[in-house]
């Protein structure tokens, strides 16, 4: 396997004119041998031999490996600015879709329920594991199961004074709606976190704390949906906790250890 020819140039800086000459015109990626030999005074035969001493069968393959790691180096780049634009406008895209009401209304749905499950499978789990744990820190009656039969024997036991929170990326993840329609027949009450307004997991619920992705629904759950999942999670959070901050702060004190 050929070595990297983009850790070689940086290794051998300033070891012959003409490998700086060659780092410090990255950019321009043309990289002829007959403008390099002349540029640093030296002959081409010299480049070649240089090149082979170290592994390559020349100057053409190692400009050949080269030129691909740095359109990788591109790629990467090029990903990378694209994702944090796309997680920062959909968080301010679920900013505008989830109003202050709407966290003030989860709040108190939570905070007048006896009972609290939260539904979830798949690469929402995560999320729901951390709304438990912070619902718990507060001293709510919280349970979550990724055992779906487990959850849907415990579904049965909920009533009008209970909340089911399903967070459900497409609101049409079979497994959750079967719950959440078991559920709903027993008048219990139903909170999504969901994107899509077109499903059956929204007209079911309550109220429901919409989030925004910029990729489509046709994709399995992206990063970003994930972290606008857990964006969505921590303001609820804060919420609960404004809401009451002395009384909250005396039951996080007590649940430490």
């Amino acid at each position: 396997m050929k070595k990297s020819a983009y850790q070689f140039l940086l290794q051998k800086k300033a070891e012959e004119p003409f490998i700086d000459y060659i780092f410090d015109n990255l950019k321009s990626k043309s990289l002829e041998i007959n403008e390099i030999a002349a540029k640093c005074f030296v002959s081409k035969s010299t480049i070649t031999r240089y090149f082979k001493q170290n592994g390559w069968e020349g100057f053409r393959e190692f400009k050949f490996i080269l030129m691909n790691e740095l359109n990788n180096i591109d790629n990467d780049e090029k990903l990378s600015s694209n994702l944090n634009k796309n997680v920062i406008a959909s968080l301010e895209s679920t900013d505008n879709l989830v109003s202050a009401t709407d966290y003030d209304q989860a709040t108190q749905l939570i905070k007048n329920s006896q009972k609290i499950m939260i539904v979830s499978i798949g690469g929402n789990v995560p999320a729901a594991l951390e709304l438990r744990n912070r619902l718990l820190r507060f001293g709510f009656d919280v349970f979550f199961e990724t055992d779906q039969h487990y959850s849907y024997v415990y579904s049965k036991k909920l009533n009008q004074n209970d909340l089911i929170i399903a967070i459900s990326y497409t609101g049409n993840t079979k497994e959750v709606l079967k719950i959440v329609k078991s559920a709903h027949k027993n008048e219990v009450k139903i909170m999504a976190i969901t994107r899509n307004y077109d499903s059956d997991l929204f007209e079911l619920s309550d109220l429901v704390l919409r989030i925004d992705s910029k990729e489509g629904l046709a994709r399995v759950i992206s990063i970003e949906a994930r972290i606008t999942i857990f964006y969505v999670i921590l303001k609820l959070s804060l919420c609960i906790y404004e809401s009451d901050p002395e009384k909250y702060q005396k039951i996080i004190f007590s649940n430490s250890y």
